[in-house]
């Protein structure tokens, strides 16, 4: 996962605000990637569970509204922050508090659809209702180019989506220079969904669906042009 965003700079500190199951498991993700990960858990013992889980995330016992211990921890080096705990009003003022601070992109778990309209009226960059919630969602807003993260086969083999960059439009599937274990497995197209075939010609729009093992994905962004 090398965090790029469209016109942004790139990812080097995401802090996380919430330590439940999403929040884990983005940051179980995103320490892959090797950016600088915190997380911050108001229950001691959740907290210290964290801790023995994320060898690469520091975690924090506190309250993430607290902006001394934001500010303590390097909230306005912190180029996403992500809040995913079970309260709207928490979710909401750490948001806030990070758009104040000058954090550039502000990932939120939003519990009632109702408070969606205000949440993106304040200026929150990516307000997830909780069926949006989900982990691969999350780390959607995180990948190079779009890039999304379908399934994981027995922790594995990772099933991902990429879109067809300018410059491979026009080559043929079998010219692809992927690592020996990924597979092309088929082309994503508007109308129709085309069986990956060596002849087959790629075009601008086109999304590639392909089999990689997981320490490879990033390397198969590469590949498809999708990361630096």
């Amino acid at each position: 996962l090398h965090a790029y965003f469209a016109g942004t700079e790139r990812v080097r500190k995401v802090m996380i605000v919430g330590g439940g199951a999403v929040g884990y498991m983005v940051a179980r993700e995103l320490e892959k990637s090797g950016v600088e990960l915190v997380l911050i858990e108001t229950d001691e013992k959740r907290a210290a569970w964290l801790s023995e889980q994320l060898s690469r995330t520091l975690v924090l016992q506190g309250d993430g509204t607290d902006l001394e211990l934001l500010e303590a921890e390097g909230i306005e080096e912190t180029d996403v922050l992500v809040a995913v705990t079970n309260n709207d009003e928490k979710n909401l003022l750490v948001s806030l508090l990070a758009k104040q601070v000058g954090v550039e992109k502000v990932i939120t778990r939003v519990g009632r659809s109702e408070n969606r309209p205000l949440f993106e009226r304040v200026g929150i960059d990516i307000p997830l209702t909780p069926r949006q919630a989900a982990v691969r969602e999350v780390i959607h807003h995180l990948t190079p180019g779009g890039v999304e993260h379908l399934a994981v086969i027995e922790d594995k083999v990772e099933l991902i989506e990429v879109p067809v960059a300018e410059a491979f439009a026009g080559r043929r599937v079998g010219e692809l220079e992927l690592p020996a274990k990924a597979v092309v497995v088929a082309v994503l197209r508007p109308r129709t969904v085309e069986l990956a075939r060596p002849e087959l010609e790629l075009r601008k729009g086109d999304r590639i669906l392909a089999l990689t093992p997981r320490e490879l994905t990033e390397e198969v962004a590469r590949a498809l042009g999708q990361a630096p």
